[in-house]
């Protein structure tokens, strides 16, 4: 799934939009995994202990995945309710609830459930309850915030107790991915019984994960243990969710031993959290892309000189080193280089066609001469929302401004709250600039780019928030969202994201690392990845140290 970020709440625009709208910190994806520099292994012990607790930068609005499509409501359904199977970090498909999953054609998929699964109030999971779950996140006439994802299913159904089968439109190449990350099953009978309350306190989802939901207030999700549970069990018996708006009251919380872990939201503070006593700082692997926005449909960015000026006035090195220090890249295209390498067939051949694409370094030179060739050559006035809980988009603003301000360009920044920035973004609401940020949950480039060019996405909540198509862009989004050929897939890719860095309705920016901190007491057994924090099985990996 692809999420919105803001590093806020909504890791959701991004699931709408084949990835997850994300308002919470970013996570990243520059460059690979494995340990940041001076962090610290720790051992594991394997016995049970009583709880952990995991900090998210602001708890869910509501813990139906349809209605918050955003990482923080992930991490804490994942726990819950189960998906039909799991995709990594290098396109491998992972067991679920599916004990097999085929593709009879191009254009059906089949799940067949394990048998014997029961759900925690000891009614049994059928066919139909995952029939129903599954229709709930593709329910697009529903409001589905998740429905985005697969825009090729046709149908949904229960062809008999223990096997669901998904009939597609059209050959649609990540339909299977895109589902593994919505597909989280819940309860039909407990989910029609709250109907409308679904997700709220009063209407709880109820599934088949190893735990169950204690309570959820605005302050705390407690889960306790799944007794119907019969997979592998994690080691803490209570697992329980507390927001954290920023680094460093996260570092105090967990010098006081209050919380277990979190996602570290400013990757420059690394070396604060490891000074954290008995805490460790892990990278994990990630795919993240931050950019700006430029409305194309409007003056004065219908004009590409415009636009040009705006991309030549960026200190994109600069800022990512003041934001990230050596934790984050410089993107060459609109998504990083991981979501490219299984379409292009090579790690190598992705690198060397990045390395092809036009570079807008900041230039103040070329910048003048850029807009003065626009239809507005003595400067214009913009005002640019961000969200407050994104620690890029004020720097990188901010330095657009100061660059600009020669050109007799007036540059206002608006600050946002997470929940103000993603309901505008839902909205469609695209003023001249805006920052955003996506973090893919699939390894495709269909997590990102048929999301933000092309004519359907141009309306709410659609993700092409520089309202920029061309005849051949709705060509290659076809042949991407419609097309099992992995060449003719790599080719629609290549011509996607050159014409995006011609024509620059998006200017491309940074891919921050993805880090999370472990308190003292608390270690991995093994390795994770951002996907197995989406999708909860990081929690079976988590041990105390003594």
């Amino acid at each position: 799934m692809t999420i919105l970020t803001s590093r806020g709440r909504k890791w959701a625009v991004a699931a709408a939009a084949a990835g997850l709208l994300t308002t919470t910190a970013c996570g990243g994806g520059g460059g690979g995994g494995g340990n940041d520099a001076g962090t610290k292994t720790v051992a594991g012990v394997d016995k049970d202990f009583d709880s952990f607790v995991w900090a998210l930068q602001q708890l869910p609005a509501s813990l139906d995945l349809a209605k918050d499509a955003t990482v923080n409501t992930q991490q804490v359904i994942s726990l819950v309710t189960e998906p039909l199977e799991r995709v990594s970090n290098n396109g491998a498909f992972h067991p679920g609830l599916a004990a097999k999953v085929s593709q009879p054609d191009p254009q059906s998929i089949v799940y067949e459930l394990k048998p014997g699964t029961q759900f925690s109030d000891g009614t049994p999971l059928t066919a139909d309850d995952a029939a129903w779950s599954l229709q709930h996140v593709t329910d697009a006439k529903g409001g589905a915030q998740t429905a985005g994802r697969v825009k090729s299913i046709e149908s949904v159904t229960a062809t008999n107790p223990t096997t669901v089968t998904v009939k597609l439109k059209f050959p649609d190449p990540t339909a299977r991915d895109n589902l593994a990350v919505i597909s989280y099953v819940q309860s039909k009978k407990a989910a029609e019984a709250a109907g409308a309350k679904l997700g709220t306190p009063a209407g709880l989802p109820v599934g088949s994960g190893p735990y169950v939901f204690k309570s959820s207030g605005p302050d705390k999700i407690q889960l306790e243990g799944n007794t119907k549970y019969t997979g592998t069990k994690p080691k803490a018996k209570q697992v329980s969710f507390v927001p954290i708006k920023d680094d460093n009251t996260g570092q105090l919380a967990m010098r006081s031993g209050s919380i277990g872990g979190a996602q570290v939201t400013n990757v420059k503070q690394i070396a604060q959290w490891n000074n954290v006593s008995g805490a460790q700082t892990v990278q994990l692997p990630a795919n993240v892309t931050s950019y700006l926005t430029l409305d194309t449909s409007k003056a004065p960015f219908n004009d590409i000189h415009a636009r040009r000026a705006v991309a030549y006035s960026i200190d994109r090195k600069g800022v990512s080193k003041a934001v990230y220090g050596a934790n984050g890249v410089v993107l060459q295209g609109l998504v990083p280089q991981t979501l490219l390498e299984g379409v292009a067939g090579s790690a190598e051949a992705a690198k060397s066609f990045l390395g092809t694409l036009p570079q807008y370094d900041l230039d103040k030179a070329k910048a003048k001469a850029e807009l003065a060739q626009s239809a507005t050559p003595g400067g214009f006035s913009v005002t640019i929302p961000y969200t407050t809980s994104s620690p890029w988009a004020e720097p990188t603003i901010l330095n657009l401004q100061e660059n600009m301000k020669e050109l007799g360009v007036t540059i206002t920044p608006k600050p946002e709250s997470p929940e103000v920035w993603a309901k505008r973004i839902f909205a469609h609401d695209t003023p001249g600039i805006q920052s955003m940020q996506l973090i893919a949950t699939i390894p495709d480039p269909n997590a990102v780019l048929p999301r933000v060019v092309g004519q359907a996405g141009i309306a709410a909540p659609g993700l092409n928030l520089a309202n920029w198509t061309t005849p051949q862009i709705e060509n290659d989004v076809k042949t991407l969202t419609g097309s099992v050929d992995k060449s003719a897939r790599w080719t629609a890719t290549q011509s996607v994201l050159t014409q995006i860095s011609q024509e620059l309705p998006y200017v491309p920016l940074y891919a921050p690392n993805f880090v999370v901190a472990l308190g003292k007491g608390f270690t991995f057994s093994e390795p994770v990845s951002q996907g197995d924090i989406l999708d909860g099985t990081w929690i079976l990996r988590v041990r105390a140290t003594a």
